[in-house]
């Protein structure tokens, strides 16, 4: 059993869409490690590459929506999105794959990322969606 912290709802951040990728991007996570731990090597290549085509299909996603609602932490969001696709493609090209290295980046994903960015970046969406919905109160729909 992998050492992940296990997925709560304290990591929906409000978007249907986003909180399901979060939500399997997570499961992924204990997958490869389990797979790691119960010594089923060969699936790991296959599970590491349809967790970085989820995770690549995810932040594009988000940073859409976080363009879209002018976030001003969009840029450092890509930043780091650009990070964790390159650490998962240099774990991709490695035989066998480390398990420490692995271990540490979908950790760092889940705690760093998931828990910490991505949880700044829904309090600023909460604020814009109260916005957005205090002005269509006020003045009638609006398109953001």
């Amino acid at each position: 059993m992998s050492n992940l912290p296990p997925w709560t709802d304290e990591y929906l951040v409000g978007s249907y869409l986003i909180d399901v990728q979060n939500q399997r991007l997570h499961r992924l996570c204990r997958q490869l490690l389990d797979y790691y731990a119960h010594e089923s090597h060969t699936e790991l290549p296959t599970l590491l590459e349809e967790f970085e085509g989820l995770a690549r299909m995810h932040f594009e996603t988000e940073e859409a929506l976080l363009a879209k609602n002018q976030c001003p932490t969009l840029e450092p969001h890509r930043v780091e999105h650009a990070f964790y696709l390159a650490q998962i493609a240099s774990l991709r090209d490695q035989s066998p794959i480390p398990m420490q290295s692995l271990s540490s980046l979908l950790g760092a994903w889940i705690g760093e990322h998931l828990g910490g960015t991505d949880m700044n970046d829904k309090y600023y969406m909460q604020d814009r969606r109260n916005w957005v919905a205090q002005r269509a109160k006020a003045f009638g729909p609006i398109d953001v």
